[in-house]
């Protein structure tokens, strides 16, 4: 399993039932009760053909006594009596996990379900949405793979909202990444947005246009406010 997938299910931690929507391979639902992590699982995929490579997975590990597998969209694969108390939302783009989150959302609020995650781009929505939607956050971790670093949110029904700066939706709490690695890899998640903005700073510089040194203003000034969370 790869490292980003080893870091959510380290975030997953210790489960009575997990479900991991978008599951593609069902690798991660398998590791998660192989581990003793989770007694049960349950793996969804609105794609027939990603949910039978999982469910080839867990019939190859003789696992399907304790992982279902369910085909569907987002979170409508959920009963009541399913008794999940962790879900999983990875490897998908932030605006299409929010969707997933908020379209259950009433009966995600009647239970404490932990959610565990790892949108691919967009981190900002997510965080904004769950925030707009009094759903907590609760956790951030970071993750480097193939040289891109993935951002993992952990959030909660039953946990209230605090305050998010413009930044802050973007990249996370600074407090929230606690360790030494995390730490450093947080400075490196701004030091490539720096890097990004400057150059877009430099193409505008070279394309001349009448807007230009304005542009460049409003760019330098977003490089200093983001230049402040590093210290």
């Amino acid at each position: 399993m790869d490292r980003r997938l080893l870091a959510i299910a380290e975030e997953v931690g210790l489960s009575h039932r997990v479900l991991d929507v978008g599951t593609d391979h069902g690798y991660l639902a398998v590791y998660l009760v192989e581990q003793g992590l989770a007694e049960r699982a349950i793996v969804s995929d609105i794609s027939s053909n990603s949910l039978q490579k999982a469910i080839n997975l867990i019939a190859r590990k003789r696992l399907s006594l304790k992982i279902d597998s369910r085909l569907g969209s987002g979170l409508d694969i959920l009963r009541a009596e399913d008794e999940v108390d962790k879900i999983v939302i990875a490897g998908m783009g932030g605006n299409l996990i929010s969707d997933i989150v908020l379209q259950r959302k009433d009966f995600l609020t009647d239970r404490n379900i932990l959610l565990i995650l790892q949108p691919m781009q967009n981190s900002e929505v997510v965080r904004k949405k769950l925030l707009e939607n009094h759903i907590g956050i609760v956790g951030e971790r970071l993750v480097k793979e193939a040289g891109k670093i993935y951002q993992i949110i952990i959030a909660s029904l039953s946990e209230k909202p605090t305050n998010y700066d413009r930044w802050e939706l973007e990249f996370g709490k600074k407090e929230n990444y606690s360790t030494p690695e995390q730490q450093e890899l947080f400075r490196e998640l701004l030091e490539n947005k720096i890097s990004e903005m400057k150059e877009i700073c430099d193409k505008i510089s070279q394309a001349g246009a009448s807007d230009g040194e304005g542009l460049i203003q409003k760019y330098l000034g977003e490089i200093k406010q983001i230049s402040r969370m590093k210290s």
